[in-house]
């Protein structure tokens, strides 16, 4: 059987899932590069983002999880597997543990929302950099002296089984602009994020001045 050929319908019957073929990615890119990729899959849930990683692991299909697509550039090429963007988004303020619990196709944009409206202080640096978490995380993204590696406590990731594997802030190897997450190319799926309470009023006028400082270092 040619897998390639028969893989839409390998997904459908194994996934529950459609793909798409044939996709530009450069579309997905801020680059705006990129050849098409022979397949393509939105996840909009991390069941589904472990679903789709699980059917390209049993039939050997080459996989590739993205997020925002900031900072990524394709090959003109194009990619010989399959594109899974991960659009899996979730943001909740766990009461009593000082953690932020966030799936990883989760905007930053989000997070720090979440944070004025729970009066939570210690993620607003995160201000007005695009992308979504498990690419934050991925590259340590920060700003200003600060990196959201600081902030993590535990990130999940995909086992080579379809298990969820629980990593400590001590078992991941952040530096600047890089993580250890990123070199060994594992699909991050949660992530738990240190917060202290604090005023709305105060978290409000730190990201105000970051958005200011931003704004003054990278013009329109």
């Amino acid at each position: 059987m040619d897998i390639k050929q028969d893989f839409k319908e390998i997904f459908w019957e194994e996934a529950g899932l459609k793909i798409s073929s044939q996709v530009p990615l450069a579309r997905y890119s801020n680059f705006k590069i990129g050849g098409p990729a022979d397949y393509f899959y939105e996840a909009k849930e991390l069941v589904n983002l472990i679903k789709g990683a699980e059917v390209c692991r049993k039939y050997r299909l080459p996989f590739y999880v993205i997020g925002g697509g900031y900072n990524l550039l394709f090959d003109d090429e194009g990619y010989k597997g399959l594109i899974i963007r991960n659009l899996a988004s979730m943001v909740k303020f766990i009461p009593g543990t000082g953690r932020v619990e966030v799936h990883s196709g989760t905007e930053l944009g989000a997070v720090v929302d979440l944070s004025i409206s729970e009066g939570l202080s210690g993620l607003e640096f995160l201000a007005g950099i695009p992308g979504t978490v498990g690419g934050a995380i991925y590259g340590n993204a920060g700003a200003f002296g600060q990196a959201i590696g600081d902030q993590v406590e535990q990130v999940s990731v995909l086992g080579e089984n379809g298990e969820e594997i629980i990593l400590k802030t001590g078992e991941i190897q952040f530096a600047y602009r890089h993580s250890s997450l990123k070199k060994d190319h594992k699909v991050i799926l949660r992530v738990w994020l240190r917060v202290e309470p604090d005023s709305k009023a105060t978290i409000e006028n730190k990201i105000k001045d970051y958005l200011a400082k931003r704004a003054s270092k990278h013009p329109p």
